[in-house]
């Protein structure tokens, strides 16, 4: 198969951007939007994450809306920045943005959605004006107490023309340094603590393959992502074949925006998995 004769990409994501306290792409709220989106796409496959969603904007009906189509998956990038009540203030975060109404909605989607789907992706930021210690511990304790699946961390760095760049209580570039990287050292230790635990089960998870290889024997690897990898930011899956249940692999081709099932054999350091190609699954 040519290049040009390659299949389209078959997972996309949906970055929300908006400026008022409700999400509205054209005239439409998000759910209905999603839900239309879906009506007119039906017997298309494949998998669509959102990113920038805000806790307000996660609904019962977005939900609702993901456990009736399995194409919207329950991927929700949080921009949550920070959890400390006066940083977030003076962040400009919303009135009604607070650790409080973080904890609710991972409260509420964890009761809804199944733990072997459900992902929950954030950005921190560290370092920002005003930021004491006892602030940062703070957050500290919060990453360490909700094991989130993926958090990019950010220092706070002035930019000309920036209102931050005026504001008192600077926080030392060496401070903000130090904080960066205990937050990413405790989550890196919680991945490595799933992956392990992954590997003992030996879990299966359901991937999309991005990059084709061979499905019926050791030759050829090819890389997908599970339901909780978006692209760029989230790592990927390298799998390759070996001898399939439920239909005969041999001499078959995982073909890019297929769905296959994989059984997870091992992780690098950088959180990268690699598994065993077992069987595709079809289309529901």
């Amino acid at each position: 198969m040519s290049a040009t004769e390659a299949p389209l990409p078959q997972s996309h994501c949906l970055l929300l951007w908006q400026s008022d306290r409700t999400v509205h792409l054209g005239t439409a709220p998000l759910t209905v939007m999603l839900r239309e989106m879906l009506e007119a796409t039906k017997g298309d496959e494949f998998w669509l994450r959102l990113l920038y969603l805000y806790p307000d904007e996660i609904t019962p009906e977005l939900v609702d809306l993901m456990e009736s189509d399995h194409r919207l998956l329950p991927y929700f990038d949080i921009p949550m920045q920070h959890v400390a009540a006066p940083v977030l203030r003076r962040m400009g975060r919303r009135v009604n943005y607070s650790r409080e109404t973080l904890e609710t909605t991972l409260e509420m989607l964890r009761e809804r959605l199944p733990p072997s789907r459900l992902t929950i992706r954030t950005t921190l930021m560290v370092g920002f004006p005003g930021e004491s210690e006892q602030h940062f511990q703070e957050l500290l304790a919060f990453v360490r107490a909700q094991d989130l699946d993926h958090i990019g961390v950010f220092e706070f760095s002035p930019e000309e023309g920036a209102r931050a760049t005026s504001f008192a209580n600077q926080v030392p570039a060496a401070t903000a340094r130090r904080r960066r990287l205990a937050l990413e050292a405790a989550h890196s230790r919680q991945i490595k603590r799933r992956h392990r635990r992954w590997l003992r089960e030996e879990r299966e998870l359901e991937v999309m393959i991005d990059v084709a290889c061979n499905a019926g024997g050791v030759v050829g690897r090819g890389i997908a992502r599970h339901v909780g990898q978006a692209l760029d930011v989230d790592g990927v899956v390298r799998v390759h074949g070996g001898p399939g249940e439920g239909e005969p692999n041999e001499g078959s081709v995982a073909q890019p925006g297929e769905r296959w099932l994989v059984r997870l054999e091992g992780a690098d350091v950088q959180g990268a998995l690699a598994g065993l190609l077992k069987r595709r699954i079809d289309s529901a």
